[in-house]
């Protein structure tokens, strides 16, 4: 018997878990088009997805290949992933979320705060008030654009004092 949920166990990842966790949003573009609207520093947020090309012969290869490849995707470019489901039905896998900020009125920038969505990366920082691996990702997510948002108005401030 294991003394931690089975989920932890889960070798075959899907987008279960963030689709739990932003469950309140249509897909990545509405999460971040409402994060970019309701933050102060407008944030810019990224999803990085997973997924498999087929290559041609190359030489090397007589027949065509699959690999693995992994892209960020940002912002307004988020709209072509479609919604949580198309993103499965596509077989984008996502593996990653991101948030930044350009600071406004400056050349400075707050560096990107990146999310492994792994759940095996989830369930080295779950609490135990929150056991569900949905719950800390969301409450990462709602981290990394507290601390973004508290450094660009930091910035801002500064900026503006000189």
């Amino acid at each position: 018997m294991h003394d931690y949920p089975p989920e932890y166990d889960y070798d075959d990842r899907d987008n279960s878990v963030v689709e739990q966790a932003f469950h309140d949003f249509k897909g990545p573009y509405d999460l971040y088009r409402t994060t970019y609207d309701y933050t102060d520093c407008g944030p810019s947020v990224g999803i990085c997805i997973e997924y498999i090309e087929v290559l041609p012969p190359d030489g090397f290869d007589d027949y065509p290949h699959e690999a693995t490849k992994q892209k960020w995707i940002y912002c307004d470019d988020l709209h072509k992933l479609g919604t949580w489901s198309e993103l499965a039905t596509h077989g984008n896998l996502i593996v990653g979320i991101s948030v930044s900020s350009i600071v406004e009125g400056s050349d400075c920038e707050v560096p990107a705060i990146e999310i492994d969505t792994d759940p095996d990366a989830l369930a080295d920082q779950a609490t135990d008030s929150e056991p569900e691996l949905h719950m800390t990702l969301r409450r990462l997510f709602n981290h990394a654009v507290e601390d973004v948002n508290a450094e660009a108005s930091y910035i801002f401030a500064t900026q503006k004092d000189d």
